[in-house]
């Protein structure tokens, strides 16, 4: 049984970010973030900023088969893209936020729970949704037991 305990939180400061952006088929993820994992921190410091935060992935969704991702850090400031990554944002506003403890594997239904709790309080999800890796290693695959951070921002809803 998966216990998550989710949260709406609101986010006020957009957070920049130095990420390397792919739509990639599914099977190649875990070796993208491995490649990610090693070159992207000596990139985002060879631009003059500082990581700031632990890795994350933002996702958007994506036709069958495929991953839309974001793999990167938040970083201090906005600084210049180069050839291998660009500055992108992590939004403000509300968004459903919990903590998940298990192993990469189990990442997929504990984002089917968090829906399943947004359903339930009749919270619209954006089409985007980010994970952030609160253990080591910070973006790299592997089996282990780690702490993900899910956050999934919720869209405004209409009043009549």
């Amino acid at each position: 049984m998966m216990h998550l305990d989710p949260k709406i939180l609101r986010r006020t400061r957009i957070t920049p970010t130095g990420v390397i952006h792919t739509v990639l088929p599914d099977t190649e993820l875990a070796d993208f973030r491995d490649w990610v994992r090693r070159t992207l921190p000596v990139s985002i410091v060879a631009q003059g900023a500082a990581i700031t935060g632990f890795a994350f992935a933002l996702y958007r969704p994506a036709a069958d088969g495929l991953i839309d991702v974001e793999l990167g850090f938040p970083i201090d400031r906005r600084v210049p893209s180069d050839d291998y990554f660009t500055v992108g944002l992590l939004p403000t506003g509300h968004v459903a936020q919990a903590v998940h403890t298990g192993t990469p594997a189990d990442l997929a239904q504990a984002w089917k729970a968090l829906r399943q709790w947004m359903d339930g309080r009749r919270l619209e999800p954006a089409a985007l949704r980010w994970e952030t890796y609160l253990d080591a290693p910070t973006i790299a695959g592997g089996s282990g037991v780690r702490r993900t951070e899910l956050a999934w921002p919720i869209e405004p809803v209409a009043v009549d």
